[in-house]
């Protein structure tokens, strides 16, 4: 997707900085955030938590461009912004009270390895205390929920018991096998009646990097037709979420719906919403949860010095078991 930098970016903002900052002499605290989409909702409840710390002052947050929409609904943020824009530069010029980058354990150097939800690590980054906190709610807009709902009907769905799955593509190292997907959605067709699987995302990992989805026969393929809206409206609506440790876990959390994980290199402990029914399935072995040693992941994105087995030794019964605990 482009990347406008452009007049249009300032000129809507303009009044919110004119008003707050020029004329009532509000204070700006600056967050500068990428990453991902769990990142981002992880990251929300420590905004809230700064906004409450300063409540004269204006937050602002700054984050990749497609990720501004999701910016936009936290609690918290005032103005987000695109990062390295010709607002984030307005910004800057503003003199912020406080600049602040939010990071996590394994990305500071030396990385430090401890097991700590994504939510308290970012706040710890921060100075804040957010032990059992929660992202919130997030809601949908009317238009989103009618083209869902028109979509369903379209292909047939209506009165079907939804299940979504999200198979990647992240980091390899995260990925589950295409054939234990199969064998899952074609245990869950013929043993619970009723249902239907989707399966959405997008050709295109966290990182940016163009990759193709591997498309799960027997689920119907939503991948890449679904704008941000449309995809919180479908996991709101739907039964059960399947999927890797990606940010559509977390987004599944956010609107309360049901979750099972698949985890290898990341303790699931550290990544499922604390607030909605959510289990998290890995394999049995001793290596399980390396991105949390003490001297920093042992793995690498791609690939690892043990062939990826958390992943690969992870069974489509082992799933499909987690599956019934919610679904019966």
């Amino acid at each position: 997707m482009e990347r406008p930098r452009n007049l249009s970016q300032v000129i809507r903002a303009l009044p919110t900085l004119v008003i707050h900052c020029l004329l009532q002499q509000r204070s700006i605290v600056h967050i500068i955030r990428g990453g991902g989409i769990g990142d981002i909702v992880c990251l929300f409840p420590s905004i809230g938590a700064l906004k409450r710390r300063h409540p004269g002052s204006l937050i602002v947050f700054e984050t990749q461009y497609e990720f501004l929409n999701l910016g936009r609904r936290c609690p918290g943020v005032d103005l987000a912004i695109e990062e390295e824009s010709l607002l984030a530069r307005l910004v800057q010029i503003l003199e912020p009270a406080l600049t602040l980058r939010p990071s996590l354990i394994d990305e500071r150097d030396p990385p430090l390895g401890e097991r700590i939800h994504l939510i308290d690590d970012f706040g710890r980054s921060l100075g804040l205390s957010l032990s059992g906190s929660e992202a919130p709610q997030l809601t949908v807009s009317f238009p989103a929920r009618r083209k869902i709902q028109k979509r369903i009907r379209q292909e047939n769905l209506s009165g079907k018991m939804l299940v979504v799955i999200h198979t990647g593509p992240t980091w390899r190292v995260r990925e589950w096998p295409l054939e234990r997907w199969a064998e899952l959605v074609s245990r869950l067709k013929s043993e619970i009646q009723g249902i239907a699987v989707v399966q959405i995302g997008v050709h295109r990992t966290s990182g940016r990097e163009d990759r193709l989805s591997s498309i799960v026969p027997g689920a119907e393929n939503w991948i890449g037709t679904l704008e941000f809206d449309q995809v919180i409206e479908l996991l709101r609506i739907t039964q059960l979420f399947i999927g890797i440790d990606s940010g559509i876990l977390h987004l599944a959390g956010t609107v309360g719906t049901p979750s099972v994980g698949i985890f290898g290199p990341v303790d699931p402990n550290c990544r499922l919403s604390r607030k909605t029914r959510a289990l998290g399935v890995t394999a049995d072995l001793p290596c399980l949860g390396c991105h949390h040693e003490p001297d920093g992941p042992r793995h690498w994105r791609d690939g690892c010095p043990n062939d990826i087995r958390c992943m690969s030794e992870i069974s489509s019964d082992q799933v499909f078991s987690a599956c019934e605990q919610i679904l019966r």
